[in-house]
């Protein structure tokens, strides 16, 4: 009985864990990058990247 309660306490503890680690990663990211956009590189001439031509 005492493993069993171990048990659901240590999944509760950990799934509880997992969610606020999820929370403070996200708290955490800089939303001004736009991570679904793709940004070209030249090398004609130097190289030049994110619109600098």
């Amino acid at each position: 009985m005492l493993a069993r309660r171990l048990t659901i306490v240590s999944l509760v503890t950990i799934l509880f864990g997992m969610v606020f680690a999820m929370i403070v990663a996200e708290a955490g990211r800089d939303r001004r990058w736009k991570t679904d956009r793709v940004i070209p590189c030249v090398f004609d001439g130097g190289m030049k990247c994110g619109g600098e031509f």
